[in-house]
């Protein structure tokens, strides 16, 4: 399991993990997601919108800083 660590909170990347391990569907007639596979997914979906709302929270403070330095 691959793991990102932003700002000491660790990140897990088992929703790609977990889609690989899954048997790859070689009909062309898409198919319904199962409720695991839609939880992994809402999971991941969650994970990165905290990550990213972190990220964009630092982004303001330095830019806050440089401001405030000036």
């Amino acid at each position: 399991m691959a793991t990102l660590k932003n700002g000491g909170k660790k990140y897990s990347a088992t929703v790609s993990t977990f889609l690989q391990k899954t048997k790859q569907d070689t009909s062309t007639a898409p198919r319904m997601l199962t409720v695991s596979e839609k939880a992994s997914l809402r999971q991941h979906a969650r994970e990165t919108s905290v990550m990213m709302r972190a990220m964009v929270k630092q982004r303001k403070a330095q830019l806050k800083q440089t401001q405030e330095a000036q």
